[in-house]
């Protein structure tokens, strides 16, 4: 009797078939949204990491120099843009492409150029020598580019970092946008 019985069920409906299929799609295509958002989440939190690490480092390192001069020869600086803007002011910027990989560049790059040579990152890092008695001390290059001489009597500079994000908006705009800012002071004896 239990033979008989058991010869007699077909199995699975077509239509079970694809209720089944159709439920496991719904709740696959739940758990490939949270993979993709998960992603995503991960890709920011990591940029983030990136560019905070970056800014605290370029002020670090400018913070251990003994002169104001020195931070040329660091290797940290090395694939740096350096210009001097008016009022003595110094701003080295660094650029990165999007797995945060050194963009060596000689001189600053307008931001439409930076995309094209495939900068997603940059950081700039602003120094401003002040003198002991509050009046600017100013900055020269040489004609090589290759050393800064300072005059004035400071011995206070202010330094910020900040890191940028660049990218296109969707009217095709080159938009920048800031991750990190820091700002610190360094004293130097001259």
């Amino acid at each position: 009797m239990i033979k008989r019985k058991m010869a007699s069920e077909d199995g699975f409906t077509l239509l079970e078939i694809i209720l089944s299929i159709g439920i496991l799609a719904l709740i696959s295509g739940f758990i490939l949204e949270m993979f993709i958002v998960s992603a995503n989440v991960n890709k920011k939190a990591k940029d983030m990491d990136m560019a905070l690490n970056y800014s605290m480092n370029s002020i670090e390192v400018f913070k251990k120099l003994e002169k104001f001069e020195d931070f040329i020869r660091d290797p940290f600086y090395a694939s740096c843009s350096v210009e001097q803007l008016p009022g003595g002011e110094l701003l080295i910027t660094k650029y990165f492409d999007e797995s945060w990989k050194d963009v060596p560049v000689e001189y600053r790059l307008a931001e439409y150029e930076a995309l094209e040579a495939g900068v997603s990152f940059f950081l700039e890092l602003k120094a401003h020598k002040r003198s002991n008695i509050g009046e600017d001390a100013y900055l020269r290059f040489s004609s090589e580019g290759d050393y800064i001489q300072s005059s004035g009597l400071g011995n206070a500079c202010e330094i910020s970092s900040s890191v940028f994000q660049m990218g296109k908006s969707e009217e095709g705009k080159v938009e920048k946008k800031e991750f990190v800012s820091l700002e610190a002071e360094k004293y130097f004896s001259f």
